[in-house]
């Protein structure tokens, strides 16, 4: 799609005219400063066409003649005018020959400044694709900052995840290690007490082989004893019988007196 004119041909050529009012060179410059924009290679053309208008319609030169001297020097003016006229032409055929040569200079920086603007597009339109390029760099920028933000927070809640199982490891280890310290006490503990009635049953064993020999020394001694006792039985009821035979003997006397 082409671009829009900034300022059509009229005032152009009314900035032209002003210019011309005022002596001053017309340039594109100088009518951007007129217009306050305008593109260069546009005012050029502008230009050029202003200046074949003013060559097709030159503007005619009128010497009025003060009332005064009208009739007196009506012939010397005239002449004057005449001379006047040529020296015009020869100003304007010079005039004509510096128009065509700044024309042709013209012709040239205008064709520069197209170059230059075509140039100026180009580098407009290759800083709107970097810019665009730019906007989808800084928003996928944008993205990765917002994930490398969430992988830091995730990170530093797994982070603090493991300190607090490192904590709780090291809370396990301690009461393993108290109950380890406790369980190896209590063998200990328990190795005393079965060492001490390992003793005890040594001591147990000793008494009982021995208390099992005295009973056996015993039970001989019982054995003789026993014998012994029988022994005495036997005699006492050896003596009993003696003595009941006395008695009776001792009886059978006794009848025998009494009679």
């Amino acid at each position: 799609m082409g671009r829009i004119a900034a300022h059509t041909q009229e005032q152009v050529f009314e900035a032209a005219d002003k210019l011309a009012v005022e002596c001053q060179e017309v340039t594109p410059t100088a009518l951007r400063e007129v217009l306050g924009r305008g593109s260069f290679s546009t005012l050029g053309k502008h230009i050029e066409a202003w200046l074949r208008m003013r060559q097709a319609a030159p503007t005619p030169v009128i010497l009025e003649m003060p009332e005064i001297v009208k009739v007196a020097f009506a012939q010397c003016w005239q002449a004057a005018a005449a001379e006047a006229g040529k020296e015009i032409a020869a100003i304007r055929e010079k005039a004509d020959a510096e128009i065509k040569g700044t024309k042709r200079r013209l012709d040239e920086a205008l064709s520069e400044v197209e170059r230059l603007e075509e140039e100026a597009n180009a580098d407009a339109a290759r800083m709107e694709t970097t810019n665009s390029e730019l906007a989808a760099t800084q928003a996928a920028a944008t993205g990765t900052a917002a994930r490398e933000a969430a992988l830091l927070a995730t990170v530093e809640q797994m982070r603090q995840q493991v300190d607090a199982q490192q904590i709780e490891l090291a809370r396990v280890h301690g009461e393993a290690e108290a109950v380890r310290n406790q369980h190896t006490a209590e063998a200990a503990r328990l190795a005393d007490q079965l060492k001490d009635q390992k003793t005890r049953c040594v001591d147990l064993e000793a008494g009982l082989t021995a208390t099992r020999k005295g009973e056996r020394e015993a039970a001989a001694q019982l054995g003789r004893a026993q014998g012994e006792l029988d022994a005495l039985r036997a005699q006492v009821a050896s003596l009993n019988d003696i003595v009941r035979s006395l008695a009776a003997q001792d009886d059978k006397k006794g009848k025998k007196v009494q009679l």
